[in-house]
């Protein structure tokens, strides 16, 4: 069975946001995971500090890609969000990569499709042939 993958998608996350803005970011993170199995970066290179709402947008992130079966990464974290992040328990939910290249390149490091095991090599396998 092969499974479609989508492209990776990088949004940049912003470090302070009105509610306004807030709503905004998530609607455009909504409109860019509607396709199967949506892969998400998240470039955190600006965000300065922990706080309710940023925790908020984040899970609301992972929500709407988990809705869909997709999965969200996190890139560039800073030191001190880093550590904020774990001490919320935040940081278990995600994988966080120490550049947006490198958080691209995991969502391509393991195919959705294995490859086709020969009949012969299974029966050598159990003992068989």
């Amino acid at each position: 069975m092969k499974t479609k993958t989508s492209a990776v998608m990088l949004k940049t996350f912003p470090p302070d946001l009105t509610l306004k803005e807030t709503r905004n970011f998530l609607n455009e993170i909504k409109n860019a995971v509607k396709v199967e199995r949506p892969h998400l970066v998240l470039d955190c290179t600006h965000i300065r500090e922990v706080n309710d709402s940023m925790v908020y947008q984040l899970l609301c992130c992972l929500e709407v890609a988990i809705k869909h079966n997709g999965d969200v990464k996190l890139a560039a974290v800073p030191a001190g969000v880093s550590k904020a992040l774990i001490t919320t328990g935040v940081s278990r939910l995600f994988e966080v990569f120490p550049t947006t290249a490198e958080a691209v390149a995991s969502f391509y490091r393991f195919s959705a499709t294995p490859e086709p095991i020969a009949p012969s090599a299974l029966l050598e396998a159990e003992g068989v042939a």
